[in-house]
């Protein structure tokens, strides 16, 4: 008579002692126990380097026999970038190491707000590159108060403003 309820409170015991997927998946992860996630430190902005820029710093006989390895046409696409790459002058290669620092979102926002820019008529473009200068030049705070200033509001219109706003961030060197 008792073998019955014996049987019944082990397998409730079983049950519920006896984690369910769910749970044997994050106690793999660490995340069991009312335990919080590890915090990790934030990833860097950009560690990991794009093939143009690994081959750029190669010396030339190692670029030749990492070329040969590819097949032709990303062998032919990367030489031709290279090839334009080292047609740069030394303040040009500067920039687009800064351009490539930057985080990928960073890096598109600047290219859209530069679309932007080259779109502007030859004397807006002049304007907001002085622009842009005087605020290369100010703390990221004093940015900001640039940026909101009734001078500023008045001098460019909304697109320049927003221009202004997504290109005056850390600026490249010059």
């Amino acid at each position: 008579m008792h073998k019955p309820w014996i049987i019944l409170v082990l397998a409730v015991s079983a049950i519920t002692i006896w984690p369910l997927p769910e749970a044997r998946a994050q106690s793999r992860r660490g995340m069991s126990m009312g335990r919080k996630p590890p915090v990790r430190p934030e990833k860097a902005a950009r560690t990991k380097q794009t093939p143009i820029e690994r081959f750029q710093k190669m010396p030339p006989v190692e670029r030749q026999q990492e070329l040969a390895k590819l097949p032709a046409d990303r062998r032919d696409k990367l030489e031709r970038q290279l090839q334009h790459y080292d047609q740069l002058t030394p303040v040009q290669k500067e920039r687009l190491d800064w351009f490539n620092q930057l985080p990928p979102e960073r890096q598109t926002q600047f290219r859209k707000a530069f679309q932007k820019f080259q779109a502007e008529p030859q004397d807006r473009r002049q304007a907001m590159r002085k622009e842009l200068q005087k605020l290369k030049n100010l703390p990221e705070d004093e940015r900001k108060a640039r940026l909101a200033s009734p001078d500023f509001q008045t001098r460019y219109s909304k697109n320049e403003q927003g221009i202004l706003a997504d290109m005056a961030g850390p600026l490249p060197p010059e």
